[in-house]
């Protein structure tokens, strides 16, 4: 036995490497960039900050709304995902998985192409009868830009859910009576909690970190933390405080990951297995 944990041991050995050079140790300096740029006060200035608490709120307004788009549109896709078998299941989940094959910048100028003053969708809406809208620059083209980019990641853990759900449990529902809508709510939906949880935490923290989409696609005026812990690195030169704030904002991710763990072992939500009919 001890010689196969020593074996085991040597076989995770790069990997712990791997982790420790890029993980760890750009913790380690954050840290102590924080407390001796120029000191331990770094945490306080953020904090104290006029400007911190509304850049708080409008990350957490922000990553709210990411999460109930995408809790709304990804429950339906997943249920129909669930429910389908054979070609068309796969080409549905083909689709809900390639956007992860491509890059963040690329995804992000796709968006910025559509939703444009002259874009694919405002030439719909035009070619239908309705006005243009403004959505560059704004929350709406925000929230379009961040649901696209955070619909996999509600999708894959609320369909892992429900497709080991027994569909002979809503047969039976409908066979005592209950119509499809109360045999959904009342015995599937609740069934799918795990995954929806899940899926939830996932978006939530992933969108409490997003750079990208609110720098090319949001307001300019309504700064999210990701952008003002930027500013603090690139303009001010404020090492210290950006990196007070880059632990903040990992510190609520922790908290909000591990509140979550009481709940649902995520490990388990996120073990797909995609050959399981």
């Amino acid at each position: 036995m001890s010689r196969f944990r020593s074996g085991w041991v040597l076989v995770a050995f790069p990997g712990i490497v791997v982790l420790a050079t890029l993980f760890l140790y750009p913790i380690a300096v954050l840290f102590s960039r924080s407390v001796t740029d120029p000191g331990p006060e770094n945490f306080v200035n953020v904090l104290a900050h006029p400007s911190v608490h509304t850049v708080m709120i409008n990350t957490v307004r922000m990553s709210f709304i990411v999460v109930v788009s995408t809790l709304i549109f990804g429950t339906i896709y997943a249920y129909v995902l669930a429910r389908l078998e054979g070609l068309l299941k796969n080409i549905l989940l083909a689709v809900i998985l390639f956007p992860l094959l491509t890059s963040w910048i690329v995804r992000t100028l796709a968006i910025t192409v559509m939703i444009q003053d002259s874009g694919l969708i405002n030439d719909g809406l035009v070619l239908l009868g309705f006005g243009r809208i403004e959505m560059i620059r704004t929350d709406l083209g925000m929230t379009i830009g961040m649901t696209y980019m955070m619909l996999p990641y509600m999708v894959l853990p609320i369909w892992a859910t429900m497709r080991s759900i027994d569909v002979n449990l809503m047969d039976a529902a409908r066979g005592l009576g209950a119509s499809p809508a109360v045999a959904f709510r009342r015995i599937f939906l609740p069934l799918s909690a795990p995954g929806i949880i899940a899926g939830v935490v996932l978006v939530f923290t992933i969108s409490l970190g997003f750079f990208v989409i609110p720098r090319l696609l949001g307001d300019q005026s309504r700064h999210v933390l990701s952008s003002w812990i930027f500013t603090r690195f690139d303009a001010l030169l404020l090492f210290g405080e950006g990196s007070a704030a880059a632990l903040i904002m990992m510190a609520a991710v922790v908290l909000v990951l591990l509140a979550a763990a009481r709940f649902v072992p995520l490990g388990k939500i996120l073990n797909y297995d995609f050959d399981q009919k």
